[in-house]
């Protein structure tokens, strides 16, 4: 039986792509941006022209239209077609968006493109909102009610039904299945994933950069205490072993901000002296929060752990470390 936690811990994602898909779904049903945004890189522009139009071509078992329209969009004028949800690509090395309209029969559908600067940065977009059906397309995916969303490469991809019918799953799937085999080469996972004890992940691992990812994943405080930003890498995730919870942030800094970040954390969140070794302390909700000894570039914390054993072996760092 599921208790309430496992209830949430399975609708807290679902409600984050809720969310997101509805912040697209209004700026998609209202009118299109006047003019068409400029492609800026245009040999990246044609490329994924070409993409698009052989995702509708060589789409199996189903008849989809070549694209009706293809609106392209940069860094710059992104939150013209999706407002708001505009910022999580931003926090990534997004760099181009190709946009394509289609139908099969009468039914209209769309195909998203989203092109990042490090393929990295693709599997990280596609993480933030993962915990669906997985239907093995691209490199990883996940689907529901209408919308599939995968990344493969240095691509992220959507592909839906503009009023994200459940009844078009094989179209959709069809059109996923033909843009993956366009897009033809596979990326690299981010190596900070190897941080990560294998042992009782449940769920997928999150891979971000800026404090407002990490926030939605998990509140931490309006205040960016980790000094979380663009050249940082981070990757958290959830674990389950034995009777015993956690949740699991590793952070890799490119400069000297994890000492500072460290002696925040400390002093600030976990309200505890300084120590050369791990520091734990039961928050008042009855939880174990805590950050492994200081490193170099890397640190890493737990939140929400129900037992020490387990918080002392997620923060043992890694060989790699």
């Amino acid at each position: 039986m599921w208790g309430n936690e496992d209830v949430i811990r399975l609708l807290l994602p679902l409600a984050g792509l809720l969310v997101w898909t509805a912040g697209c779904r209004a700026a998609n049903d209202g009118k299109p941006p006047t003019a068409q945004a400029a492609p800026g890189n245009r040999d990246l522009a044609a490329q994924m022209e070409a993409l698009l139009r052989a995702a509708c071509t060589q789409a199996e078992g189903v008849a989809i239209s070549p694209p009706e329209s293809i609106r392209h969009f940069t860094r710059e004028d992104l939150h013209q077609y999706m407002d708001g949800a505009a910022e999580r690509y931003l926090g990534y090395s997004f760099d181009h968006a190709a946009i394509a309209e289609t139908h099969a029969g009468a039914e209209p559908f769309a195909i998203e493109l989203y092109h990042f600067g490090q393929s990295a940065d693709a599997y990280g977009m596609w993480s933030t909102d993962a915990a669906v059906e997985d239907v093995h397309l691209g490199q990883r995916s996940a689907y529901a009610a209408g919308l599939l969303q995968f990344w493969r490469g240095a691509y992220f991809v959507r592909v839906f039904h503009r009023r994200y019918l459940q009844s078009s799953r094989e179209a959709v799937l069809a059109i996923g299945r033909a843009t993956s085999d366009a897009i033809a080469e596979d990326g690299n996972l981010p190596d900070l994933l190897a941080e990560l004890p294998p042992e009782g992940i449940t769920g997928t691992p999150v891979f971000f950069h800026e404090q407002p990812v990490l926030n939605y994943l998990y509140y931490l405080s309006d205040a960016n205490l980790l000094r979380l930003g663009p050249t940082t890498d981070a990757v958290f995730a959830n674990y389950r072993q034995g009777d015993e919870r956690a949740k699991l942030l590793v952070v890799r800094y490119a400069g000297d901000d994890a000492v500072a970040a460290r002696k925040a954390f400390v002093k600030e969140y976990l309200k505890a002296k300084p120590t050369s070794g791990p520091c734990i302390v039961k928050l008042e909700n009855g939880l174990l929060a805590g950050v492994g000894k200081p490193g170099n570039k890397a640190l890493r914390f737990v939140f929400d752990a129900t037992g020490r054993n387990l918080a002392l072996r997620l923060l043992a760092p890694s060989a790699s470390q």
